[in-house]
């Protein structure tokens, strides 16, 4: 009960996190709400605003040699300004459904910000990333390139509004990125109630803004959200920020051609905007972003081809709006690698390397994951109907959404498929590596197809809206209890080895001399305790790398990498047989042990030991 109940505990650290996410959260809605104007979707205003953080922080970074400190106060004058202009023009400061999704998701929100960070390639990616732009100040260059992440060239998108965050409490908010992620999500929880208004014939805003609705949208983009996975959307993976912007400039670019349909080119121009804003985010939060980006716009195109309604010129003209500020982005930052950090991302292989030989095998893969993720993709499978139709007969809005949704899905898949062939090694493609993960980049289309279909629908059936009140209320206590019942599942920091790795790692962290070159031996492991000890030590020594279960794992293959790697340090988290020669120790299961090379051999400096597997942080 006691370690349940630890679960929503609210310490210091905990504040300090959730005071500087949703201080940076309200910073973007201001600056956004000012750039997108009056006629913006206002609770998309902190994606507006994080475009033009982005443009400021890549334009700054890159083309002057002006500091990230400089910038941030440069920001927070912009912030503090948007803020007196919106109470001058007595326009809203804060939407208050997002007031009241804040309010009613409060358990998740204290659950959610005591996590630390467990998962591989926050350690091996995108917390070193964030911590990089916090020490040094600035974007790694040619002369600081050694930034601890596994690709350097990588946009910084996402790792600026951790180093925004971090930067307010002056210290390193390892848990931002999840409580960003959710803010995120939730705040597109709330652009989804605009397509139901869309759907049920545009009524008042406001009659979508009780607390009814406003846990529906909650409810929309988590429980009922098919591609919400705990393990990407609440730590500081890029997927949901992904996921997120390109959904919402989807939203926005399928509102721009239902305005230039129904003759409104004013309205569609209003939306372009917002969608430009919205791509410049999502074009620098990820390399491969560029293609989703690219999609989108061909699906655009392919709609206002197939619709006759739609003026070709009108359309052409909202479309270069729509791509100059993400391309202007992508391109300042591309300049940025290639005199800098040319070969630090993740590239295509020669032609002669492309496993062409194995395309079969890759496609039987690709839809052996899909048909265990049969919800999703059968979802999926019916959208793709109605968007052949849509393409046969573009009549409606649900057409033009459909084609749009059609496009995406198709078009990243097709990309996938070709990465599986050209860009990963043939054990990934074979295993189609995170084919699933990928997906999730484009499954909120899958939620904004299916919440305009059933606004639809329940325009249209009188029983649903006699229910609406019980519906609204069974939201709300859905969000309310469902954090309390799944607690244990939501805090999966707390799984496995991790906690104790985390911990031995932060007590080693104190033994070891600056500059020592320390090697981990864990035979019977994944390799994981070596990106999370790298990450808990930082630069105070040298990493030298992992004996895991995927290498040789025996006395001459050990001899051998600490021969070659010279390292002064050993930390042992488990053994194979004869190990203990090699070092003149015994070595006992469920024992850690961190020894050190002396000239009569190896020294024991400390031991730990492993209770329950499950030490509380």
């Amino acid at each position: 009960m006691d370690s349940y109940l630890g679960y929503f505990s609210l310490g210091t650290h905990q504040v300090l996190s959730l005071v500087s996410t949703f201080t940076v959260w309200f910073g973007l809605s201001l600056i956004g709400s000012v750039v997108a104007g009056r006629r913006a979707i206002r609770v998309a205003a902190p994606f507006f605003g994080w475009a033009i953080i982005t443009l400021i922080f890549t334009l700054g970074g890159v083309l002057t040699a002006l500091s990230f400190t400089t910038i941030s106060i440069f920001i927070g004058i912009l912030v503090l300004g948007s803020f007196v202009y919106l109470l001058w023009a007595q326009q809203t400061i804060l939407d208050h459904g997002f007031i009241k999704l804040v309010v009613i998701t409060i358990p998740l929100w204290i659950l959610i910000s005591g996590m630390v960070a467990s998962q591989w390639d926050e350690f091996s990616h995108w917390l070193p990333s964030a911590r990089f732009l916090l020490d040094h100040d600035r974007f790694p260059d040619s002369v600081h390139s050694m930034t601890g992440a596994s690709f350097p060239a990588y946009p910084y998108g996402w790792p600026i509004l951790m180093y925004l965050a971090s930067r307010l409490v002056g210290e390193f908010v390892e848990n931002s990125g999840a409580l960003l992620n959710l803010l995120a999500l939730l705040t597109f929880g709330l652009v989804l109630l605009e397509v139901v208004r869309i759907g049920l014939g545009k009524p008042d805003k406001e009659k979508l803004k009780n607390w009814m609705m406003v846990a529906l949208a909650g409810l929309l983009v988590t429980l009922f959200n098919p591609t919400f996975v705990q393990k990407l959307v609440l730590t500081a993976y890029s997927e949901t920020s992904t996921s997120v912007t390109i959904a919402l400039a989807g939203v926005l670019a399928w509102m721009m051609v239902n305005a230039l349909a129904n003759k409104d080119p004013q309205t569609a121009m209003h939306l372009a905007w917002q969608s430009a804003l919205t791509l410049a985010v999502h074009i620098n939060l990820r390399q491969a972003n560029l293609v989703l980006f690219v999609i989108l716009i061909i699906s655009i195109l392919i709609i206002g081809l197939r619709d006759s309604r739609i003026d070709s010129a009108a359309l052409i003209n909202r479309v270069i709006i729509v791509t100059i500020p993400p391309l202007l982005v992508y391109f300042t930052w591309r300049f940025h690698v290639t005199g800098h950090l040319s070969g630090a991302e993740f590239t295509i292989r020669p032609f002669e390397n492309w496993h062409t030989d194995i395309i079969p095998e890759i496609l039987i893969a690709m839809l052996t994951v899909a048909s265990k993720k049969g919800v999703y993709f059968l979802a999926v499978a019916v959208i793709l109907i109605f968007g052949i139709r849509g393409l046969w007969r573009m009549e409606t809005s649900l057409n033009r959404l459909a084609v749009l949704a059609s496009v995406m899905f198709v078009g990243y898949n097709a990309f996938l498929f070709f990465t599986y062939v050209a860009a990963f090694g043939k054990s990934d493609a074979l295993r189609v590596a995170s084919y699933w993960r990928y997906n999730i980049h484009v499954g909120l289309y899958v939620s904004i197809f299916y919440t305009y279909g059933l606004a639809l629908v329940y325009n249209k059936i009188q029983f649903l809206k006699a229910w609406h009140k019980q519906f609204g209320i069974a939201a709300i206590l859905i969000l309310l209890v469902t954090p309390l019942i799944f607690a244990k599942k939501l805090r999966f920091d707390h799984e496995g080895r991790k906690p104790y790795f985390q911990m031995v790692a932060r007590d080693m962290k104190t033994e070891l001399p600056r500059g020592a070159r320390y090697f981990i031996v864990d035979p019977k492991g994944n390799g994981e305790v070596g990106v999370i000890t790298k990450f808990r030590i930082g630069n105070s020594a040298a990493y030298m790398g992992v004996m895991s279960a995927f290498h040789p794992s025996n006395a001459k293959a050990l001899n051998n990498r600490l021969k070659n790697n010279k390292s002064e340090f050993v930390l042992i988290h488990s053994s194979f047989e004869d190990m203990a020669t090699i070092f003149s120790l015994p070595i006992l299961p469920d024992h850690s042990y961190l020894l050190k090379k002396s000239a009569s051999g190896w020294v024991q400096v400390r031991t730990w030991v492993e209770v329950d597997r499950l030490p509380r942080q």
